[in-house]
């Protein structure tokens, strides 16, 4: 796999419109988080709105991250990055691991959703 800064520097140079990165996130704690930039709030909330329909713990909200986190600040385009759920617990690993396709599809229908 490509490193942060590869793919930092693979989105920038390909001059998206929008970054999205996901992740699982671990350190004890049950649901989803979106961390935005200044102009990726609404995109970020689409996209945890529509993954709440699906997930099996409550939402734990958008963050604004773009002073703390590498990707978010080194990326030019409106960035977003999902923590679908907690992956050091087992039953979310678990529901990660077995619904997989429903969770791409709620992410694909909160980018739709914004995007329309």
């Amino acid at each position: 796999g490509k490193s942060l800064s590869e793919s930092v520097k693979e989105s920038n140079s390909l001059k998206v419109d929008y970054h999205l990165s996901l992740h699982s996130n671990a350190g004890g704690g049950k649901g989803s988080e979106g961390f935005y930039t200044k102009s990726s709030y609404g995109f970020t909330k689409s996209i945890l709105d529509s993954l709440q329909e699906v997930l099996p713990y409550s939402t734990r909200g958008a963050k604004y991250g773009q002073e703390s986190l590498y990707e978010l600040k080194r990326t030019t385009a409106s960035a977003s990055l999902i923590e679908i759920l907690f992956h050091d617990d087992t039953a979310q690993a678990l529901f990660i691991i077995n619904n997989q396709k429903e969770i791409a599809e709620a992410i694909f229908d909160g980018i739709v959703s914004y995007l329309q």
